[in-house]
């Protein structure tokens, strides 16, 4: 699924509907994408309005995270919420870039999506006097907690991601308040 040089949804689509016919169930695959595709358009029209541009990130440790962008299933999902990625840099096949806090720093206006797992004793180290402390985004309380969410998967990952993201948007949206 994963090369960097194709469109990762269409590629998506084109795995999804071979696998499908091989197993015999070619209506099942159409159905299945035809009704992902209707529902992260509904789920598009129940977002809040002008939301900033998001970094999608896991946990590397306290200092580094894999940053989602260009060809990563997350980015994917977000385009067709009809959201911003603020991670514009380089990526790896896989569509993540490895980043230091630091360089997070460089973007306060995006808001930060933390995807788990995050690794043993970091969450801790997290919570003392430090960089993670001092990024904006933590500051003013603007970090999204998501739950794990396969981030090299298919249509169903691409399916729970969207599910998770709109649900803390939308009830991020109606509390005002960001979640830790």
């Amino acid at each position: 699924l994963y090369d960097g040089q194709t469109d990762l949804w269409q590629r998506l689509h084109e795995v999804t509907l071979t696998l499908a016919r091989m197993v015999g169930k070619t209506a099942e695959g159409e159905r299945l994408l035809a009704g992902l595709d209707r529902d992260l358009a509904s789920m598009q029209g129940r977002l809040p309005a002008d939301l900033p541009p998001l970094l999608v990130v896991q946990f590397i440790d306290e200092r580094h995270v894999r940053v989602f962008g260009r060809h990563s299933l997350f980015e994917a999902v977000m385009q067709r919420l009809g959201l911003r990625n603020g991670w514009q840099g380089e990526t790896n096949a896989w569509g993540f870039a490895v980043a230091s806090l630091e360089q997070l720093m460089a973007l306060p206006q995006a808001r930060l999506v933390v995807v788990d797992p995050i690794p043993v004793g970091v969450s801790e180290r997290l919570q003392e006097p430090g960089l993670w402390q001092q990024l904006p985004q933590v500051r003013a309380a603007a970090v999204l907690h998501l739950p794990a969410v396969w981030s090299f998967g298919g249509v169903l990952a691409a399916r729970r991601f969207a599910v998770q993201l709109s649900t803390a948007l939308q009830q991020d949206g109606q509390s005002g308040e960001g979640l830790q």
